[in-house]
């Protein structure tokens, strides 16, 4: 079985006092991408994840200087296709990375309580996967449930989102891209719902990481 691993980021009040040193110890690109974002919560968000990428790279032996990205930011080190592979996202207040010797894999966290009106999304979304939410007792749930396996998939594939999000659908309880069947699994940590997807089928260990 294909080992992945999940990092759940934690952090304390006195991580953001310094927030503009540690900023300034990342590459010129990086902090850019950090301070494109209007609101000082998405700007700590971004920050995060950077820094616990960075812990990651240190591990391996790496700097972000070794950190490339293929087309829609899909991040690898030595090449695409080679490992050690990685994901990482983020939603409100939490940052979660995953990673693997063996096989690609994509993630996805999202806020449980937060308020959706998915009825929206029906255009977006293919009719298999419409019609998954719409005949789930609890709609709202198993909207965002839904949106983290295509999200996680996506990033599995590193394509973009808007023109390829009705390409992800479900069926026989299954989720696929096009005809091809992708491995998920999910799990929930303090009210956040967590989605990994792979090509091959996985193992996963949760690890909590905290930043000082």
């Amino acid at each position: 079985m294909n080992n992945v691993f999940v990092w759940i980021a934690s952090w304390d009040e006195n991580f953001f006092q310094k927030k503009n040193q540690l900023i300034h110890l990342l590459p010129i690109p990086l902090q850019k991408e950090i301070l494109k974002f209007k609101y000082p919560e998405e700007q700590n968000q971004s920050l995060v994840s950077k820094v616990l990428v960075h812990k990651m790279l240190k591990t391996w032996g790496y700097d972000f200087e070794d950190l490339h990205y293929v087309q829609n930011q899909k991040p690898y080190i030595h090449h695409p296709n080679t490992p050690p592979f990685f994901s990482y996202s983020k939603s409100l207040g939490k940052v979660v990375l995953v990673w693997s010797w063996e096989i690609d894999v994509g993630i996805d966290i999202e806020y449980l309580h937060r308020k959706t009106d998915w009825k929206v999304f029906q255009s977006r979304l293919s009719p298999s996967v419409w019609n998954k939410i719409v005949h789930d007792e609890d709609s709202l749930y198993c909207f965002i449930w839904s949106w983290t396996h295509i999200e996680a998939i996506i990033k599995l594939k590193a394509i973009g989102l808007a023109n390829h999000i009705k390409l992800v659908n479900y069926k026989e309880k299954e989720w696929y891209f096009e005809n091809e069947k992708i491995n998920t699994q999910y799990f929930i940590h303090e009210n956040h719902l967590i989605t990994l997807a792979a090509h091959e089928p996985f193992h996963f260990e949760v690890h909590k990481i905290h930043l000082e």
